[in-house]
């Protein structure tokens, strides 16, 4: 029987063919939950028809991760759930204005890029009306919050506060005595929020010696531990958040700064939009008393209250990680779909990238012309590959999410495949030129008399490449493969930013929603842990020398 160039091949790499064909129907399965399962095509978004609404989902009682058995929270696009005063009041808002509700997820800052690009006709959050914000975008207001002040119970510079509320003359006093007598107040905030930007607020503060800087977390909940750790002395922002931490913890009490204002919560949209929706929604948030609002904000505590019921926290952290564990599933399939299928389409790219490479690298004996065209080749992979590995990932998320967002159509309406696509497009790039890299360096240091020598036995340059320099490179990059799916996993951890449910996102979400900020990250760790290690076993399997 006549062998033929694949059937040497298959007999030297049948382990790798089985490995094959054992992950082949694993990963299909895990496509198929993604693109089928997870993918929501009850919620597609007709355009005239449906306010769009971008909101992220860590700012209770604003906004919070919703539950299918809560009546007052709201499916979105991407299969999950929203809840808070923001989803409620908008409801009431598009119903005014005659329009369905679609709700978007999104991480922060990709909730500010949505309006620009139009993926989105309005975000909301618990976001004031800052005047950087009114630089590029419109705002609707529709809530004015009192500054809420979060303090230990135990700090005795505050033990002559009685009751909810506290003067500005009184808290200022306090401050500056704490002050003078060397143990200046130091206040936690949320990034990027009215306490946080240099404006006259901030200035305020510094008026009377209050310490900030460095002390601006992501959200509420990690901003409330900084107070109970002692790294600072109390919290600053709107006083509704300020009373669920205080609600969810004994160690704290609550109270509204009277005397001081800062801008109002609104609503944002993108600016010069001339088709009157600016104009409903002022017409549909004035329609809305101000009883109406703190109803329908007083369902949000008791929506946030009765979805934390329905978690029944344990005490223990082992058992909290098991019983989270399930909320992690969708997180997890994704996760590991998008690193699986960006390292099978990185490692085809890969191979013609190295014929690219190979070909613009063999110069000798080329026409002067061809030489310039493969100079330039050459100096275009380099340049690309120097690109990526410069550029950090959760920035190169960024610029390609909203290139695309800003170019198609169909990265503004579908947001869970778009942001999907995004982030395997970025993976199988990276994935691609990482292993085109270490291919080429392989190439660069196999042993030239064997070439030579295949040469003298009368080969061709085709089975030179077949038979010695693709099968000697690929043994040398066989390890390096499983390492470049390990990256891709962590890699995974920021496309969050974009509002794909990977692994950190669902994370933030659990910690929002239960104010423990340590148990969820302590469980995605593990599940890290466990991918890699899984990784590493099946490495030292196939290829006991090399792992």
């Amino acid at each position: 029987m006549k062998t033929t160039p694949f059937s040497q091949f298959f007999k030297k790499n049948y382990r790798l063919f089985l490995w094959f064909l054992v992950v082949l129907p694993i990963l299909l399965r895990l496509n198929y939950m993604v693109f089928y399962v997870y993918s929501d095509k009850t919620n597609q978004i007709k355009k005239g028809e449906d306010l769009v609404l971008g909101m992220h989902t860590v700012f209770p009682p604003f906004a919070f991760n919703g539950h299918p058995d809560s009546e007052d929270s709201f499916p979105t696009q991407d299969g999950e759930y929203a809840s808070g005063f923001d989803s409620l009041l908008a409801n009431k808002i598009a119903e005014k204005i005659g329009k369905k509700l679609i709700i978007k997820h999104y991480g922060y800052p990709a909730i500010l890029d949505s309006i620009p690009n139009e993926s989105t006709d309005i975000i909301m959050g618990g976001m004031n009306a800052t005047k950087e914000r009114l630089k590029t975008m419109e705002a609707v207001e529709y809530y004015s919050p009192a500054v809420g002040v979060l303090i230990r119970k135990d700090d005795p510079r505050f033990k002559d506060l009685k009751g909810d509320t506290v003067s500005k003359k009184d808290f200022q006093n306090i401050a500056l005595k704490a002050a003078r007598d060397n143990n200046p107040i130091k206040y936690s905030t949320i990034t990027h929020s009215t306490f946080d930007l240099p404006n006259e607020t901030t200035r305020t503060l510094q008026e009377w010696r209050l310490l900030g800087g460095g002390l601006a977390r992501e959200n509420s909940t990690e901003s409330s531990f900084l107070v109970k750790n002692k790294s600072a002395d109390i919290c600053l922002f709107d006083y509704p958040p300020i009373k669920l931490l205080s609600d969810n913890d004994q160690s704290f009490k609550a109270f509204k700064l009277e005397g001081f204002t800062i801008p109002p919560v609104a609503l944002f949209l993108k600016k010069d939009r001339n088709d009157g929706l600016k104009e409903k929604l002022i017409q549909a948030v004035q329609e809305i008393n101000e009883k109406e609002k703190e109803d329908l904000l007083n369902k949000a505590f008791q929506d946030f209250v009765h979805i934390q019921s329905l978690r029944q926290q344990p005490q223990n952290t082992f058992v909290k990680m098991f019983k989270q564990l399930p909320f992690y599933r969708k997180a997890f399939i994704i996760s590991v779909t998008l690193a699986l299928n960006g390292l099978f389409l990185g490692f085809f790219l890969s191979l013609l990238v190295l014929l690219m490479k190979l070909f613009a690298s063999h110069q000798k004996n080329s026409p002067k012309g061809v030489i310039y065209v493969k100079k330039a080749l050459l100096m275009f992979i380099d340049g690309i590959d120097n690109a990526l590995k410069a550029v950090p990932m959760i920035i190169q998320v960024l610029i390609v999410s909203k290139i695309l967002t800003h170019q198609f159509d169909f990265f503004q309406k579908e947001q869970f495949l778009a942001t999907f696509y995004t982030a395997l497009l970025l993976l199988t790039i990276n994935t691609a030129f990482n292993l085109a890299a270490i291919m080429f360096r392989n190439i660069r240091f196999l042993d030239q008399g064997q070439i030579e020598g295949a040469y003298a036995l009368g080969m061709n340059n085709k089975q030179v490449f077949q038979h010695i320099i693709f099968e000697q490179t690929f043994q040398r990059t066989y390890p390096f493969i499983w390492d470049q799916l390990i990256i891709n996993f962590k890699d995974t951890a920021v496309f969050g930013l974009i509002g794909v449910a990977n692994l950190v996102y669902q994370a933030n979400k659990e910690i929002a929603i239960t104010f423990d900020g340590i148990t969820p990250l302590l469980l995605i760790s593990l599940i890290y842990l466990f991918l890699v290690n899984v990784v590493y076993i099946l490495n030292r399997k196939h290829h006991p020398k090399k792992a």
